[in-house]
């Protein structure tokens, strides 16, 4: 069997996403929101309608994700905002240093 080099790079893919996904399960962190903690962990505090743009993501599923680290301690979001899409988010001081080393 012929191993085409674009298969191999899928496969690579699949295979760090499978890995991954288990220290993000550990973690207490679902599919996608690495991606977002690491956005705000080095540009700091955005609005939410920056990381929808940024990710290319529906600012829906943006916000359900928010919401679930917002829940689990690792962001915080701006108490002084009457709408959470407008508020200001950013990392929370304590997330776990695995998620800040990694």
């Amino acid at each position: 069997m012929e191993r085409r080099f674009h298969m191999m790079i899928y496969r690579l893919f699949h295979a760090q996403r499978t890995e991954m996904r288990r220290y993000g399960a550990a973690l207490g962190l679902g599919a996608g929101q690495p991606k977002l903690l690491s956005y705000l962990l080095g540009h700091g505090s955005c609005m939410q309608k920056e990381l929808a743009d940024y990710f290319e993501v529906d600012p829906a599923a943006v916000s359900r994700m928010l919401t679930a680290l917002e829940r689990g301690g690792f962001i915080l979001r701006d108490a002084g905002s009457p709408r959470k899409r407008c508020g200001l988010v950013d990392a929370w001081p304590a997330s776990p240093t695995a998620v800040r080393s990694g």
